[in-house]
């Protein structure tokens, strides 16, 4: 889980939070990053991204999911793009 991490961080968009991370008995991480907000004002969204990683069943199973957010799904359905896409 610290690889999922340290391939997190290693995005030139986001930050490690360092010190607000936190390990679970051993099987789960969570880890905060934060970002440049590019809008701000009232009810404005905090610069922040929660990434929460666990198991219950050791290396296996395994598989690939696909990474979204509401946000993007929502701006991808309207052909907008905050230019911050991976793809």
């Amino acid at each position: 889980m610290k690889r999922l991490r340290d391939a997190i961080a290693s995005h030139p968009a986001l930050t490690l939070k360092v010190g607000e991370g936190l390990t679970i008995g051993g099987f789960g991480r969570s880890e905060r990053f934060s970002y440049r907000q590019r809008f701000r004002g009232v009810g404005e969204v905090a610069n922040r991204v929660l990434v929460e990683a666990g198991t219950a069943s050791g290396r296996e199973p395994t598989v690939q999911v696909g990474l979204g957010s509401l946000l993007g799904e929502f701006l991808e359905a309207r052909g907008l793009s905050l230019g911050a896409s991976d793809a």
